[in-house]
């Protein structure tokens, strides 16, 4: 699963980009950001964004393994 934590970063003047378990989460000075379907979810940190990623992963578990 090392291959789903955060793979890669880019820095960009004010922002940057990291990817985390297939989803691009945005930092600025502000806080970070990622979309799901059609909305985008913020947040105060990057902690906060990387659970809300893992609470997903998992929610979507439990879906397929009650289906």
């Amino acid at each position: 699963m090392a291959d789903d934590q955060n793979t890669s970063q880019q820095e960009q003047p004010g922002m940057s980009t990291a990817s985390y378990r297939g989803f691009e989460i945005i930092e600025t000075a502000t806080g970070c950001m990622f979309e799901f379907g059609e909305k985008q979810y913020k947040f105060t940190d990057f902690g906060e964004a990387t659970a809300c990623i893992d609470f997903i992963y998992v929610d979507a578990a439990r879906r397929v393994l009650a289906s």
